[in-house]
Formats: structure tokens, C-alpha cells, sequence
């Protein structure tokens, strides 16, 4: 796990650390819902998560800036997905608190355009479609 300065988990003693945030979530829900309550209210948490993003060996379970390891890499995949390093969608759907980039707007409008009879989310889309 990463510590940035300032996080909520920064001071925790490394029994805390590998009992709340390496825990399996889906086998220990109380743990990790304790993760991500300290993570919550944490003023380095969206550049936790930014990091998680990035990171070469993301760690395979737990919890990491207020999400389980499962949701990073659901994440991870759609960053590759939206930057054009793969052509393969990813069969999860897009994390609602995966931050929006250039590269997120240009395939979700030619997805549209490939699909305009589909309909979408992003009311940012939906109001350019309204003024054409």
C-alpha cells in the first residue's frame, strides 16, 4: 500500500494497515468497510487513487483509496481502453468516480456517433447533442 502525506492511514501501525486496507473484501465486508470509512474523509484521496491508477504492482485485494482493488482494476482497464492502447471495451462498467479526461470524451462521442441510437449518461453529451 502507498502512504502519501497527510492521508488518514499514514500514521496507522502496519497491524491496522494489513487488517483493514489488505483485507479480502468479500470475505471480510466489516474490515473493509472500516478501510473505507478512514479513507472517506481523507484529504489525499483523490491523489491515492490517482496513484493506484497508475502504479505498476497494484496489489491484488483490499482496499485502496476508499475502493477495493477490484473497482482499481475495473479502472485501470477503462484508462487503457479510453487512452486507444486497446480496442477491447472492458465488461465492467465505467467506474462513476474514474475521472473524466480528454481521451474519455473523444471514444465516449465516437461511441455515440458509431451508436447514436444508444442511449447515454454523460449530460455533458447529451446537452451538445440537444444544440445540433
Amino acid at each position: 500500500m502507498m502512504s502519501l502525506e497527510g492521508a488518514n492511514c499514514a500514521d496507522l501501525p502496519a497491524v491496522a494497515i494489513d487488517k483493514y486496507f489488505d483485507c479480502n473484501v468479500a470475505r471480510e465486508p466489516f474490515r473493509a468497510k472500516v478501510a473505507k470509512m478512514i479513507c472517506a474523509r481523507c484529504i489525499v484521496r483523490t491523489e491515492c487513487l490517482e496513484e493506484a491508477l497508475v502504479m505498476p504492482n497494484l496489489q491484488t485485494r483490499g482496499v485502496i483509496a476508499g475502493v477495493n482493488a477490484a473497482q482499481v482494476h475495473d479502472a485501470r482497464r477503462w484508462r487503457i481502453y479510453e487512452q486507444g492502447i486497446t480496442d477491447k471495451v472492458p465488461i465492467a462498467s465505467r467506474p462513476d468516480w474514474l475521472p473524466m479526461t480528454e481521451a474519455t470524451h473523444h471514444v465516449e462521442q465516437l461511441r455515440l456517433e458509431r451508436d447514436h441510437d444508444e442511449p447515454h449518461d454523460n449530460p455533458d453529451l447529451r446537452r451538445e447533442e440537444e444544440h445540433q
